[in-house]
């Protein structure tokens, strides 16, 4: 902290760490910023949350440096990056246990663990691409697919009958509550 510039600016990305905290740590006054990015960043297809404290800061500059790795979403209250950081910073450990469960699933059902793994990445791949390219919302998609007396209709009949929707919402309370005990 020593050997920061006066007009130094603060990034962090540390989960759950306020950037009131980081000031008093930092017992200066640099600008703090707090992003919180998601893994795909690695590939520039990323979501990076991003929290301005004061409007001083050199908004364009960051968001022009930190677009490069995917899609930023400015939030005007702190708080508000702890819910991105659930939901785009975890969001990819879920996208990646869904993706194991297909997986697993299908080479249960006969498909080599090649197989399973390439159809289950190409079709979520897929679907998402369908699903933003087309903007059609999840449950139009889910109704066009799942035809009345169906397989897609069986398979999804069996995940409401046991509320894989409320599992997937408890595991993502349990994770903002894990983030909050920080």
């Amino acid at each position: 902290k020593d050997n920061l510039k006066i007009d130094a600016v603060i990034i962090s990305a540390i989960p759950g760490v306020r950037v009131s905290t980081i000031k008093k740590i930092l017992t200066t006054n640099h600008h703090v910023v707090r992003i919180m990015p998601s893994i795909p960043i690695s590939i520039g297809k990323g979501i990076i949350g991003i929290y301005f404290l004061n409007s001083e800061v050199s908004k364009y500059k960051i968001c022009n440096l930190l677009s490069k790795l995917g899609k930023i979403i400015e939030v005007d209250e702190e708080y508000k990056l702890d819910i991105l950081t659930v939901a785009a910073g975890c969001g990819p450990g879920v996208v990646a246990y869904i993706i194991q469960s297909l997986m697993i699933s299908f080479i249960n059902i006969g498909l080599t663990k090649s197989e399973a793994l390439n159809i289950a990445l190409q079709t979520m791949q897929g679907t998402c691409s369908l699903l933003k390219e087309q903007k059609i919302l999840p449950h139009k998609l889910l109704a066009d697919v799942a035809t009345k007396g169906g397989i897609t209709e069986s398979i999804v009949m069996y995940f409401d009958k046991h509320d894989l929707n409320t599992l997937i919402a408890h595991g993502l309370i349990q994770g903002k509550q894990t983030l909050l005990k920080k």
